[in-house]
């Protein structure tokens, strides 16, 4: 009974020993565990932080809000399988849609073409992250979230990431492929301009972010639209004046034309994409321009009651003693096509040039519709003009209508003169200009 009853309490000892153990234990648990919720929770906090980042784009300035999350996006290193890819790229875009949307809305403010979004979600990347893996993929995610069909590309042997993006316009002078029907052109982020490396195709993987690791189409790639680069567009860009003064003569008198353009847009256009020359031939001239050039030349015309086959004559001097001329190949720059507001302040301009400022003009200023016609090695010019004949060998069809040679860069030709090499020489191509909308030969 003895032995019974001191086992007993002896029991009840331990018992006890151990339960004061147990709840010493549970509580240092409490302490780690509180320990470091406190540290998850402090560590949320950093990272909820949010940061602004301003990126400079053609004189704009725009911010933007970047998690320390962003800030800490990685690109998996080494040759990736599409699962892998597919597995960093969906965790970016998920991190990245909420700053996608702040891109889309000053987008959206500054009237911003897809080429300029495109700059705008590229440069951002650019500002985020130096590692150009990390600012690749950070810029597929970002143009996929704002609705644009981007894809990865990954140059061997080197491993170098680069971006691949869906466009609707050939562009010259650059790396480019076609992948189901897509055609792509890759964009180099360092250059912050189109890949120039014509070799880079043969020695690339393609992540294909459109096709799952079963080779089938994902059902949020049809709703990706490429960049469209048929538009220019006319972006609001801050003011930074460019000033020039053009001279010529007209049958004997002088004439001035002072010029304003802004620098960004003409900055934004010499960056913009070679692309075909239909595209320069539809671009509305901007409103400066409009002003300060066509509305001026309108009035000179009205001024000297010039109308018709005079008023075009008018213009062609402008064209021709306005301006130096020098070919492209000539230049450090290389093969360029301007738009309207580039040729008016360059020093020098070469035929196509000439061509698209000059259809600009009699369309806007007579209303009359033209087409360039393009030669070997040359560009030109032909204008529907009513009620005036043309010269042998110096008309051209284009859709049942009759357009009259007039090239800007036949120095000292008037309407229905043609280059001797030139004439009756049928044109490789045609192209159409945009139309005019209306006719203001009435005004005059």
């Amino acid at each position: 009974m003895m032995i019974t009853l001191m086992t007993l309490m002896s029991e009840m000892n331990r018992t006890k020993t151990e339960a004061r153990k147990n709840k010493m234990h549970r509580r240092k648990w409490q302490h780690v565990l509180l320990a470091a919720l406190m540290l998850l929770m402090g560590h949320a906090s950093s990272i909820a932080k949010p940061t602004t980042v301003t990126v400079l784009l053609y004189g704009t300035q725009n911010k933007f809000t970047i998690t320390e999350e962003i800030a800490r996006l990685r690109a998996p290193a080494g040759v990736l399988t599409t699962r892998q890819f597919d597995i960093a790229l969906d965790a970016a875009q998920m991190n990245l849609s909420p700053l996608a949307s702040q891109l889309s809305h000053i987008s959206d403010k500054l009237a911003f073409s897809d080429w300029l979004r495109f700059k705008l979600a590229t440069e951002t990347a650019k500002k985020i992250w130096k590692p150009n893996s990390d600012r690749v993929l950070g810029s597929i995610a970002i143009l996929r979230a704002m609705g644009y069909n981007a894809v990865g590309v990954q140059q061997m042997p080197s491993g170098d990431w680069g971006l691949a993006i869906e466009i609707t316009q050939k562009v010259y002078f650059a790396t480019s492929f076609s992948k189901a029907e897509h055609k792509y052109c890759i964009y180099n982020l360092s250059l912050s301009a189109m890949d120039r490396l014509s070799d880079t195709q043969k020695s690339t993987i393609l992540y294909d972010a459109n096709i799952d690791a079963n080779g089938l189409p994902k059902p949020a790639a049809a709703s990706l639209k490429p960049v469209d680069l048929a538009d220019a567009g006319a972006p609001l860009l801050p003011e930074s004046t460019e000033r020039k003064t053009l001279q010529w003569t007209f049958e004997s008198q002088a004439y001035k034309l002072p010029v304003e353009i802004n620098k960004n847009l003409l900055k934004y256009f010499a960056d913009y994409p070679q692309v075909d020359l239909d595209v320069y031939f539809k671009q509305p001239v901007g409103s400066a321009a409009k002003t300060k050039v066509v509305d001026a030349l309108g009035a000179m015309l009205k001024e000297k009651k010039l109308s018709g086959e005079s008023a075009i004559n008018f213009l062609l001097a402008f064209c021709h003693k306005a301006f130096m001329y020098q070919d492209d190949a000539k230049t450090l720059r290389g093969e360029h096509s301007n738009f309207v507001e580039e040729t008016l302040v360059s020093n020098r301009s070469d035929c196509e040039d000439r061509t698209i400022l000059l259809s600009a003009l009699v369309r806007d200023l007579l209303g009359y519709n033209a087409v360039g016609l393009e030669f070997d090695n040359h560009v030109a010019l032909a204008v529907e003009v009513p009620n005036v004949n043309s010269k042998d060998g110096t008309a051209y069809k284009y859709g049942g209508a009759n357009y009259i040679s007039c090239d800007p860069s036949f120095i000292g030709g008037s309407l229905g003169d043609v280059q001797p090499s030139y004439k009756g020489v049928t044109p490789k191509r045609i192209i159409p200009a945009a139309k005019a909308k209306v006719s203001l030969q009435s005004d005059r």
